[in-house]
């Protein structure tokens, strides 16, 4: 995946997973935070999100995702290789 590079030189993936719409339906978050997972199992180490998304559920189901995301517990992605980009 092509990067660009921080001031400080930290690479930063160009290309990203945007999540508006996610978080809307309480009913579809489980099925959502997998379709996060492979997404990150799939190469993207980008996610972009806001509080305004859905009042705030676009976050809640990027944080789970991330926080159950396999990819980090079978060892294949380390947690900082994961960007997290969110708007107030």
């Amino acid at each position: 995946m092509r990067t660009t590079h921080l001031p400080d030189g930290t690479p930063l993936p160009v290309l990203g997973l945007g999540t508006w719409r996610l978080g809307e339906d309480p009913g579809t978050r489980d099925s959502e935070s997998r379709t996060l997972h492979a997404t990150i199992a799939m190469g993207y180490r980008l996610i972009d999100t806001a509080e305004m998304y859905c009042e705030g559920g676009a976050e809640q189901v990027v944080g789970r995702a991330v926080a159950e995301a396999e990819a980090f517990r079978a060892g294949d992605v380390r947690r900082e290789a994961l960007y997290v980009v969110s708007k107030v």
